[in-house]
């Protein structure tokens, strides 16, 4: 909870922090995905539900589960629900594509760039202008472009940190700040993945 007399346009604060002080992203947020992506991605989840999950369309969810998850894993009130209707179709997507959607600690630019890991040498498996067209997109753009990304990464049994995910998700359109340095954060982990993986081939 936002401690009294903070001012959620503080320029001090980083994105994060005003997402967190605004009552659409509370400080449990990173629970909240966790919880969701356990739950989609457990065997007691039913297959079932999960396809019913990967063909909704998230500007109109009609998937009853959808409902239900949403409100067993307390989704913030006034939130955009199209945005967290893809969020939950691209975790159900990469769980039936890999059986694990969700992989803490392993940032969305690195599985951007490596895949599942199975590239020739040199060679990026999301390349830099697709990444460039991802992230300056925004709005439904944006939301377009991740929707294909999903369908692509649950074909080749990817995996990352969901949170982050979710974090470049709902910052959009809400604060400019934060959509920021989620987007920096993808970029910095892409090129460190391509550099890493340059030192590989040169050793």
């Amino acid at each position: 909870m936002r401690e009294e007399g903070t001012n959620i346009e503080d320029s001090n604060l980083s994105g994060r922090e005003r997402l967190q002080a605004g009552s659409q992203f509370p400080e449990y947020l990173d629970s909240i995905i966790t919880s969701l992506a356990e739950s989609v991605q457990s065997d007691e989840f039913g297959t079932g539900n999960r396809i019913q999950l990967t063909r909704m369309d998230y500007n109109a969810p009609d998937a009853p589960f959808f409902w239900q998850l949403i409100s067993e894993e307390g989704m913030p009130r006034h939130s955009d629900i199209a945005k967290w209707a893809l969020i939950v179709k691209g975790i159900a997507q990469m769980a039936y594509g890999s059986g694990t959607a969700h992989r803490s600690g392993t940032p969305v630019g690195r599985t951007l760039y490596l895949g599942g890991g199975h590239l020739p040498f040199g060679r990026s498996y999301y390349s830099e202008q697709r990444l460039a067209a991802l992230l300056s997109a925004r709005g439904p753009a944006l939301l377009n472009h991740l929707d294909r990304l999903f369908r692509l990464l649950a074909k080749d049994g990817c995996s990352f940190d969901w949170r982050e995910m979710a974090w470049f998700i709902l910052s959009e359109s809400c604060d400019e700040k934060a959509a920021y340095e989620t987007r920096a954060q993808i970029a910095r982990d892409y090129y460190r993945a391509r550099w890493l993986r340059l030192q590989q081939i040169q050793h």
